[in-house]
C-alpha cells in the first residue's frame, strides 16, 4: 500500500456529481439573476446605490466551492500511510473425527457423519485467527490435515469424508488423544491446546481414563461433540459401490445397535475441565463449542505491521465551512 490518495466511497461519485452539478447550477442561476436585476435597476435610477456585481460573483464562487468540497468529503478521501503493529492471537485447535462404521448410523438425520461434518464446518467458520488440524480415527489415528490458518483447505478435507473413508473394526478413543499429545510436544511454548473430539462415544481401548489424565497434565483441554442418541439405531452395512447390504450383526447373528455413550464422554471432559455438547440439527451446540474455545487462553502468533490510510474528509468539510462563512460575511 502506498501513500497516495484513495476514495473510501468512490461508488458515490455518480450520485454526488449529479447532486453537485444541480446545486451549482442553481447557485450560479441565483447569483447571475441578481446581477442582471441589479444592473437593470442601477440604470433606471440607481435604486441599488451600493450594488456590486463583482461581489455577487465572488459569493457565487464561494458557494460553489463549498458544494464541491462537501461532495468530495462524502467520497471519504484518504491519504497519509500510517503503520501499526498488530499482534495476532489465536488457538491451536485439533479436531479428531471419528470415522468408524458406527458414524453411518441414522439415529440423527441424515446420519451421524453428515451432521458432524456440518457442525465442525460451522464452528471453524465462526472462529477467527485460529489454526485447525484434522485427525481421523477408528482403531488408529492419523493426521489428515496439519495445523493451518486456511479455513477453505480445512473444510475441503471435511467435505471429503464419506462412507468410502469409513474404517473397519472397533473404535479406540485413546488413539486421537495420544496423537494430540505427540503433536503438542512439537510446540512446547504453547500454554494450552484444544482437542475437539467428534464421536459417538463407543470405545474399546480400555485406557481412556488414563490417557485422559495424561492429556490434562499436558494442558490439553478436551471438548467433545457427541453424535447420536441414547436409543441408538442399527449400523448400516455397505458394499464397495456404496449400496446398503443390510445391517452389521454380531457373532450370534443379532443386529448391532449403536448408541451414544454419554457417560464415557462426560467423564473424559471432566478430567480436562473441558465441555461436552450433544449434536442435533440446530446450531445450539455450535455456539456452545465456539464459546468454550473463545474463553480459553489465546497464544500470541506473531506481530505484523499493518498499514492503513487516514481519513481526510474533515479538511474538505473545513474548506466548505470557511467558504460558506466568507460568503455570508460578504
Amino acid at each position: 500500500m502506498n501513500g497516495g490518495m484513495v476514495w473510501g466511497a468512490a461508488s458515490r461519485v455518480g450520485l454526488i456529481g449529479a447532486v453537485g452539478a444541480i446545486m451549482l447550477t442553481l447557485v450560479w442561476y441565483h447569483y447571475f439573476k441578481r446581477i442582471q436585476r441589479g444592473r437593470v435597476l442601477d440604470r433606471t435610477g440607481t435604486l441599488l446605490r451600493y450594488f456590486s456585481s463583482q461581489r455577487l460573483v465572488i459569493k457565487a464562487v464561494l458557494a460553489g466551492m463549498a458544494i464541491i468540497s462537501l461532495c468530495v468529503a462524502l467520497m471519504h478521501p484518504r491519504w497519509g500511510l500510517v503503520e501499526e503493529a498488530v499482534v495476532q492471537r489465536g488457538h491451536d485447535v485439533y479436531v479428531a473425527f471419528d470415522v468408524s462404521r458406527s458414524m453411518l448410523t441414522r439415529d440423527v438425520s441424515p446420519d451421524r457423519l453428515s451432521v458432524a461434518k456440518h457442525a465442525i464446518k460451522a464452528v471453524v467458520n465462526q472462529l477467527q485467527a485460529d489454526r485447525f488440524g484434522l485427525m481421523l480415527f477408528s482403531q488408529r489415528a492419523r493426521v489428515a490435515c496439519p495445523l493451518t490458518h486456511d479455513k477453505e483447505l480445512f473444510s475441503l478435507f471435511i467435505d471429503q469424508l464419506d462412507g468410502q473413508m469409513i474404517g473397519d473394526g472397533s473404535t479406540c478413543l485413546d488413539t486421537p488423544i495420544r496423537l494430540t499429545i505427540e503433536q503438542c510436544k512439537r510446540t512446547p511454548e504453547c500454554k494450552q491446546r484444544l482437542l475437539v473430539l467428534v464421536t459417538d462415544g463407543e470405545d474399546f481401548s480400555g485406557t481412556l481414563q488414563a490417557i485422559g489424565a495424561q492429556a490434562a497434565q499436558e494442558h490439553i483441554k478436551i471438548l467433545v461433540i457427541g453424535v447420536g442418541t441414547s436409543q441408538g439405531a442399527p449400523v448400516p452395512l455397505y458394499d464397495g459401490q456404496g449400496k446398503q447390504q443390510g445391517f452389521i450383526k454380531d457373532a450370534q447373528g443379532r443386529v448391532v445397535i449403536s448408541r451414544l455413550n454419554k457417560t464415557a464422554l462426560q467423564s473424559l471432559v471432566g478430567q480436562s475441565d473441558g465441555r461436552y455438547v450433544f449434536i442435533d440439527r440446530s446450531d445450539g451446540c455450535v455456539k456452545e463449542i465456539v464459546w468454550a474455545i473463545e474463553r480459553c487462553q489465546k497464544e500470541q502468533r506473531d506481530t505484523q505491521m499493518m498499514g492503513h490510510l487516514q481519513e481526510q474528509y474533515a479538511w474538505f468539510v473545513l474548506v466548505a465551512f470557511c467558504c460558506l462563512l466568507l460568503e455570508w460575511l460578504l
